[in-house]
């Protein structure tokens, strides 16, 4: 049976939505498409689409429970992670 609906883009709101893409670009694969710096698509190589669309004033989510730790202790994964958090 052939899936009705295809999930194709997933948009996500940022202050910044060129630096963004590009971070995404570096672990996920793809090249940004940045013709306008309000919106910005990255095609993954084998997934749907992500785009960021510069939202002004945009606040991250504070997560329940979530412990802060400063970046200057971690290193490698754990310092994109935060970074993505943040």
């Amino acid at each position: 049976m052939t899936p009705s609906i295809r999930l194709r883009s997933v948009v996500l709101d940022c202050p910044d939505a060129r630096a963004l893409a590009r971070f995404y670009a570096g672990f996920a694969g793809g090249t940004p498409e940045d013709a306008d710096p309000e919106w910005v698509v990255l095609r993954l190589p084998d997934g749907p689409r992500i785009c960021f669309q510069r939202a002004p004033g945009h606040v991250p989510p504070r997560w329940p429970g979530a412990r802060r730790r400063t970046s200057a202790c971690l290193r490698g994964p754990e310092r994109s992670q935060l970074a993505v958090l943040a």
